[in-house]
């Protein structure tokens, strides 16, 4: 945050209105204790939940996050916790809640803009061959950005994320432009688009 309160004082003093995006990633997740963000409209917090699980949406834990109490860690040192075990000792958020619980926290020292850069097509998609539940997370988790303080997503991902199909991208793509939107109904949308008139079918299988 010093850093960063230094850059701006710079950019200011060169007459220069550009964003500097910050990450809250590793280490960096856990928030400032002391120092704050002195013009905080120069700054876009970008949320980067290494430690996150997929087996559940940041819909589904929202209201445990709240109470989860604020994180210790030890700076350079602070493991991914691989199981509950670790959790008595400084660790990197453990699962989703408490991934959540450090942006709460985050968002209590900054109320500037952020978005989400996460990891759904990286690595997790491989253990689900269909993409159908990869599908509905990332819908999902669209649909929450907004009930979390977030306003968009990057994604770090695979290029080759359309095999067998691309529905995780076409859901999330419609869950940011409406969370209004039904899951069900955009998956059947997409497999007809693709597939056909056999697409139900393909969906089924």
């Amino acid at each position: 945050v010093t850093v960063l309160n230094e850059l701006d004082a710079e950019l200011t003093e060169l007459g220069l209105p550009h964003k500097i995006v910050f990450l809250a990633y590793l280490d960096l997740v856990f928030p400032p204790e002391r120092e704050r963000l002195l013009n905080p409209d120069r700054f876009v917090l970008m949320m980067a939940p290494l430690s996150r699980s997929y087996s559940s949406s940041f819909a589904d834990c929202i209201d445990a996050a709240k109470e989860i109490p604020p994180l210790s860690f030890a700076r350079n040192k602070t493991p991914i916790a691989k199981s509950k075990e670790d959790l008595d000792k400084p660790h990197l958020p453990y699962g989703v809640a408490e991934n959540l619980a450090c942006l709460r926290e985050w968002k209590r020292c900054f109320s500037g803009d952020g978005f989400l850069f996460d990891y759904y097509l990286i690595w997790d998609h491989v253990k689900d061959p269909g993409y159908m539940d990869i599908s509905r997370l990332m819908f999902r988790d669209m649909q929450a950005l907004r009930d979390i303080g977030l306003a968009g997503t990057v994604n770090c991902q695979i290029s080759r994320c359309a095999f067998p199909i691309a529905l995780p991208m076409y859901g999330m793509a419609k869950a940011l432009w409406s969370r209004e939107f039904d899951f069900d109904e955009v998956a059947d949308e997409y497999f007809t688009a693709e597939f056909g008139e056999e697409g139900g079918d393909v969906r089924a299988y």
